[in-house]
């Protein structure tokens, strides 16, 4: 095993850590968002918030598990369309450009539909992001696959 292997499974943990943070925070501060005049947050509105953040995960990680095993034919072998790292790489990504979005929203212009905004994108990579390491990380790790799997998990 290479220095590759944990140094991956190492950063795939904290982008871990990162997005199930933002799937929580919201609920830790809900009673603070109600009390916003901008955002005017009403039950509702918070069920919108988490609705439109967990929804895209019925179906984005089908899609993007189509992605990354899709084969092109190139002669007598076969390679992935996407490799499953790059759309990992792109999931993150996209979960920071949605959490970026929220930030602004509230911060900046205190918008209730920057916020909704914001996270229907960060939702759309949040199950992906959990996923995709499974494609690419136990080869990185030969041998110590359990382990590393406990630590990212945990």
């Amino acid at each position: 095993m290479t220095i590759k292997g944990p140094i991956c499974a190492i950063l795939c943990s904290i982008i871990c850590l990162a997005n199930h943070f933002s799937r929580d925070a919201p609920g830790t501060i809900e009673e603070q968002l109600a009390l916003d005049p901008n955002l005017s947050i009403t039950p509702a509105r918070y069920a919108t918030l988490t609705a439109v953040y967990f929804t895209p995960s019925a179906f984005v990680p089908l899609l993007l598990g189509l992605l990354s095993t899709t084969t092109t034919s190139g002669g007598s072998s076969s390679a992935p369309l996407f490799k499953p790292e790059d759309v990992f790489l792109a999931c993150a990504w996209t979960a920071v450009l949605g959490n970026v979005m929220s930030a602004v929203a509230v911060a900046a212009f205190g918008s209730y539909h920057g916020l909704v905004a914001g996270r229907a994108v960060a939702g759309m990579a949040y199950e992906a992001v959990d996923m995709l390491p499974l494609g690419f990380l136990p080869a990185l790790l030969p041998g110590s696959w359990a382990s590393w799997s406990g630590f990212l998990n945990g």
